[in-house]
Parts: C-alpha cells; sequence; structure tokens
C-alpha cells in the first residue's frame, strides 16, 4: 500500500483520530492513538499500530525515514499530512527523539 496524502482537517481520517481524544470514543472503538517517534518505533514490531500519520519533515532524517519505511512494509494505511492538517491530532509540543 502506497502512501496517502492528506491536506484537509475535514479529511474522515483526521477527524476519526479527533476523536480518539475523547475517553468515550476509544472506549466505544478499542482504539488509541501515541505520538512520538520512539514510542511508535517500539509499538510497531508488537503489532499496536493500524494506520500511520507523519509529516514530510520526518523524512529529513535517516531515522524517519527507516520508520516510515517500516510502517509502509506493514501493509496498513500510512498517511503523509500537511503540517496544519497534523497539528490538528497532536498533542505533543515537543520531540521525544
Amino acid at each position: 500500500m502506497g502512501v496517502i496524502k492528506i491536506s484537509s482537517k475535514n479529511n474522515e481520517q483526521i477527524r476519526a483520530v479527533k476523536r480518539l481524544q475523547h475517553k468515550k470514543y476509544r472506549d466505544q472503538t478499542g482504539q488509541f492513538y501515541i505520538e512520538g517517534v520512539r514510542i511508535t518505533e517500539e509499538a510497531l514490531p508488537i503489532g499496536l499500530i493500524e494506520s500511520f500519520f507523519y509529516v514530510p519533515q520526518l523524512l529529513q532524517t535517516s531515522r524517519g525515514r527507516r520508520l516510515v519505511s517500516r510502517a509502509k512494509s506493514l501493509g496498513f494505511p500510512v498517511y503523509e499530512c500537511t503540517k496544519s492538517t497534523f497539528a490538528e491530532i497532536t498533542d505533543t509540543v515537543t520531540s521525544q527523539g
């Protein structure tokens, strides 16, 4: 599966992730979201990830390129978002590395 580009804050995938910010929706769906390179690296090999969202800036580092490549190889949806769209679904202010 290739990368799907998202530039709209009204995209259904973005709206679904935003709903996960509410405990009620997480409880209803049994889903949750994680943020950060390190925790994503740890979650990928154990099958906790169902979809992957990133901004193009992640591809500026070899670590980021490896992470995106690994996510694509696992066959679930991979979404490249604009910065403003990605900001709609993130809480993290500073990177954890």
